[in-house]
């Protein structure tokens, strides 16, 4: 993706509208322009952005597309040199920090709140500080040739089932592996990792944030089993697992947006949901974005009317079927045009999401240490890891 402008070109923009200003010239009489930040096409968009033009004459959206490498950067000097978009498209794990430093508005959700999920993660003593946008939650794909071969007849629905299946898939032979487990990265380990924890009915802080639960019962079983499934499973980066994957060597991949068709035409795949211990529920990540409102906007109320027009409609999920709207109207929608979404909607149901505390980010590089350190052999066990991990956490908190 690319950038239709930068702090240079905004620069530029400030210095010709002083110009305009000094020649005499004048901005249409009650002309008001708002800024968007997101990370799509415009022309994904810009059917929504013109339908709330013409319901707010005078009203001008100017859209401008972030990418992936570097558009929180852009976000983040553009806020702290107070020169910040209207409305902006945010990470759920970048927004307990902007929370956290009152760099957003309060959104009324009004008429949404009895159509959107996903609000309780953003609503601070009853005022909403973000709109989900959409989402995603992993799935296990598979690869059925290989399923055959080990004689696996059904999918697994159980850790010990997973363990099973995984092991017979990779005595297959030395190049083929059951299962896939990816590690590095900035959020590869631990988003692939914790939805182990949360299946196993681990968390990583107490209900107040006080206090670390990384080394209590049901986060230390998580790890274990993901060391013990590791040792019939290819450990890489996603690039090297998906990679593998695609050319059959894989049986089993945690994953969301795949391409098949295109990546591995003619291979032979299933999906199903990311397994739990027996008796439990599978409890998988749900990726989010949210629009939010910039605390420094100087048109807060018709900023927050612009980021609840864009959050229905499935403007992304048409396009991308596994990123899932967190609409309840468009999921029955987006079932009726791509059938094969229904899994992802399934998934997403049950989802969940890191605490959002100001100091995730350092919470989850201490949680990827440990387990990165753990199956590459740095830690002799995983209640060494996970005390490694408590002792980096508890001073954030």
């Amino acid at each position: 993706m690319t950038r239709r402008g930068n702090g240079v070109h905004a620069w530029a923009a400030a210095w010709l509208l002083a110009m305009v200003l000094a020649a005499g010239l004048a901005l249409p009489a009650g002309a008001q322009e708002l800024t968007i930040w997101t990370f799509w096409s415009e022309e994904w968009l810009r059917p929504a952005l013109d339908a709330f033009e013409a319901a707010h004459p005078g009203v001008k959206v100017i859209h401008e597309q972030l990418t992936w490498e570097n558009g929180l950067d852009k976000i983040t000097v553009a806020i702290a040199a107070r020169n910040g978009p209207d409305v902006m498209e945010l990470g759920s794990t970048w927004m307990p920090q902007f929370m956290g430093a009152g760099a957003l508005a309060p959104i009324d959700v009004g008429e949404l709140a009895e159509d959107l999920t996903g609000l309780d993660a953003v609503t601070r003593s009853g005022q909403t500080y973000g709109l989900p946008w959409f989402g995603t939650a992993n799935v296990v794909y598979y690869n059925k040739e290989l399923f055959r071969r080990a004689g696996i007849e059904a999918v697994p629905t159980t850790w010990d089932e997973l363990l099973e299946a995984s092991r017979r898939i990779d005595a297959l032979g030395p190049d083929i592996y059951g299962y896939s487990i990816k590690i590095g990265g900035r959020f590869t380990t631990w988003q692939k990792f914790y939805p182990f924890v949360w299946s196993n009915g681990g968390r990583t802080l107490n209900d107040d944030w006080t206090r670390a639960e990384v080394t209590e019962p049901p986060f230390v079983e998580a790890l274990a089993f993901y060391q013990e499934l590791a040792q019939s499973s290819l450990v890489g980066t996603q690039e090297e697992v998906r990679q593998a994957f695609y050319l059959g060597k894989v049986g089993m991949i945690f994953d969301g947006t795949l391409n098949l068709e295109q990546d591995a035409p003619g291979l032979e795949y299933g999906m199903f949901l990311l397994p739990a211990p027996a008796g439990k529920e599978s409890v998988v990540f749900s990726g989010a974005d949210y629009l939010v409102v910039w605390s420094g906007s100087k048109h807060q109320e018709l900023a927050g009317e612009l980021a609840k027009a864009l959050v229905r409609g499935n403007l992304i999920s048409n396009r991308l079927p596994s990123l899932i709207s967190f609409s309840r109207s468009d999921q029955a929608e987006l079932l009726q045009t791509f059938p094969e979404s229904a899994i992802f909607i399934e998934a997403m149901a049950n989802a969940t999401h890191p605490p959002m505390h100001p100091a995730w980010e350092e919470i989850a590089t201490a949680v990827t240490e440990a387990v990165e350190g753990l199956l590459l052999g740095q830690f002799r066990s995983p209640e060494e890891a996970l005390a490694y991990a408590e002792a980096m956490i508890e001073p954030l908190l």
